[in-house]
């Protein structure tokens, strides 16, 4: 029997290769569809791995699948703020678990962030302005930014919390301002002042010091609860599926998080999230299938 190639297989293995590896899904950057491939993989795997009529490039696409599946595919990330790793912003969101607050009362939707380190979307300071609402975590901050005009102007922003109480950050500087802010709640709101002449180039970052600038890029995306939660519980945001703290659930309309370059933190208003997401792994099996499908 002549050798085959592995789109070729499911005459002789019963497996449908070509269903297995979608090549026009994977090159959009579907990663789910690699995660769904390689739950088949073992299975896969052990019915063609010893087949006499592999040739070459199917058994080294098969013993490099095998070598890449001896890590995880899957990494986590958590907290108030989940920050991914360097480079972890190409990857696409797995699972986005939001938690809502019990101790919050009368939540009507869940809105979630994903943003680069720069977490200012309002652009330049150019004039006064109050009640801004505005959704931040917790947490110590460096905010910062460049005169434009000739002016010494007095800059702040006061950062209000659910209670009504408030924190003010006060701007100093020449040219360059710069000063960082202990938040000691969510933020739900902000006021601005500026006295005279605009601030541009305004970044505010985790951490307490300044670094380079970065434009803000970011976008959020809200789920309607479609109630007003009364207790605690948790938004599963890609599928969609409330469960509140009773463990009664509720199916909701969810959200897919797509994958833009330097967008590497998620958060939410209503409490910690925890996200999972592929790794590099689901990547380097994608450029393998690519590489090898049609030899």
């Amino acid at each position: 029997m002549a050798d085959k190639k592995i789109s070729q297989l499911d005459s002789t293995t019963s497996v449908n290769s070509d269903a297995m590896f979608p090549l026009s899904q994977l090159e959009g950057g579907n990663l789910k569809t690699v995660k769904g491939t390689v739950e088949q993989i073992g299975d896969y795997i052990a019915k063609v791995q010893d087949h006499s009529t592999l040739n070459t490039s199917s058994k080294k696409i098969i013993g490099a699948i095998n070598e890449i599946l001896a890590g995880s595919i899957e990494g986590t990330a958590s907290g108030s703020v989940a920050s991914f790793a360097d480079g972890g912003d190409n990857i696409p969101v797995n699972t986005l678990t939001a938690e809502i607050d019990a101790s919050v009362s009368g939540f009507t939707e869940v809105k979630v962030t994903r943003c680069g380190k720069n977490f200012w979307p309002f652009g330049d300071i150019t004039a006064s302005e109050n009640d801004i609402p505005f959704s931040l975590k917790a947490g110590t901050y460096n905010l910062s930014g460049t005169r434009s005009g000739t002016g010494t102007p007095s800059i702040s922003i006061r950062f209000y919390y659910a209670d009504g109480t408030s924190t003010v950050c006060q701007l100093s500087g020449t040219n360059s301002y710069s000063n960082s802010v202990n938040l000691t709640a969510d933020v739900v709101k902000i006021n601005k002042y500026i006295s005279a002449d605009s601030l541009v180039n305004v970044q505010l970052e985790a951490g307490d010091e300044k670094t380079t600038y970065e434009a803000y890029k970011g976008n959020s995306y809200t789920i309607a609860l479609d109630e007003t939660l009364t207790q605690g519980g948790s938004l599963e945001v890609v599928s969609g599926l409330l469960t509140r703290t009773d463990m009664t659930t509720k199916q909701l309309t969810g959200v897919s998080i797509p994958t833009i370059s330097g967008l590497n933190n998620i958060y939410a208003n209503s409490g910690d999230v925890e996200v999972t997401y592929f790794t590099d792994k689901a990547n380097e099996i994608a450029k393998l299938i690519e590489t090898y499908m049609n030899l």
